[in-house]
């Protein structure tokens, strides 16, 4: 009785199971810039050809077909659905973080929660390159080299985009000690510890995702602080370079075209003021004693212009 009841609950679920979706990876972990197929499968279809692939849309809040021809596919760059001998397959070339989904499969007859697979989203493992920036600093970001004077603080801290939090370490060419931190923290610098220090990044869970980044650290006393002063254009990093020359120029540009909008301006109201002249066509009769008349000791009634 019991069997008959168990039978009775879960015959419907195996009758109408929902489709799943299968990786098929050549590697145990999905790292980016490699090539993914993802894989339609339901247990009482085996063609598949009544289900479409969708992806979710966090700026449309909803899910969009990936197969259909129309202008959001430009959305979604390598995706390629194909369709094999009833198989249903989602192809992802050069497989970036904006690629990981969520997906689904879903069939194109049926509208409920039921006919659709479970969201898939891709487990992607990533590092970026790392970008070096100087604490308290108008524009934090840094060069090859950093110019400071002696005695005084500077710390750089490092970071790096990945899919999971990197851990960092600093070390100096040289040396034999390291630091595990983002921040390299340097009080009241002295000259001996002028030299090139690395920053390493790592992903936790890929350990052959590794980046590093170098900078070299200049410090100079304050005699030397006049001329390194003329050179630190030179050293500047290319944000700082770029400021450095955008900002007079961007400036001036301002400038320029205020005052050529003020001469045209200018030359406007004069060619108004004479082709007012022009259009007028006559002119007005000035008597002596009027306004308009020079002083004279000679009575005259007659106008002196017509």
């Amino acid at each position: 009785m019991l069997l008959i009841l168990f039978g009775l609950l879960f015959l419907p679920t195996v009758l109408t199971g929902r489709p799943t979706i299968v990786m098929q990876r050549t590697a145990n972990l999905v790292l980016e810039g490699s090539d993914i197929t993802l894989e339609c499968l339901s247990d009482v279809d085996e063609d598949m050809s009544g289900y479409v692939f969708q992806k979710y849309s966090k700026w449309m809040q909803t899910w969009v077909q990936l197969d259909q021809p129309n202008t959001f596919r430009c959305w979604y760059y390598d995706v390629n659905v194909t369709r094999d001998e009833g198989r249903l397959m989602l192809n992802v070339k050069d497989v970036h973080s904006w690629h990981a989904g969520p997906y689904r499969c879903i069939s194109v007859n049926g509208s409920s929660n039921a006919s659709a697979s479970e969201s898939f989203t891709i487990p992607i493992y990533y590092l970026r390159d790392i970008l070096l920036s100087q604490m308290n600093s108008w524009c934090g970001t840094v060069g090859d080299t950093v110019i400071v004077k002696e005695g005084s603080d500077i710390e750089i801290r490092c970071s790096a985009q990945s899919s999971q939090t990197p851990s960092y370490e600093w070390s100096k060419e040289g040396e034999d000690w390291i630091k595990v931190t983002d921040t390299l923290k340097l009080v009241k610098v002295l000259k001996e510890q002028s030299g090139t220090y690395t920053c390493q990044a790592r992903n936790p869970v890929v350990f052959s995702l590794v980046k590093s980044k170098s900078v070299h650290l200049t410090v100079i006393s304050s005699e030397a602080q006049t001329v390194y002063g003329s050179l630190s254009l030179f050293s500047m990093s290319t944000p700082h370079l770029v400021m450095a020359i955008a900002v007079p120029a961007l400036a001036l540009l301002v400038v320029t075209i205020i005052i050529g909008i003020f001469i045209k301006r200018h030359r406007s109201s004069q060619n108004e003021k004479k082709m007012a002249l022009k259009e007028a066509g006559h002119r007005i009769p000035i008597y002596r004693g009027s306004l308009e008349s020079v002083p004279s000791v000679m009575g005259d009634t007659q106008p002196l212009v017509m």
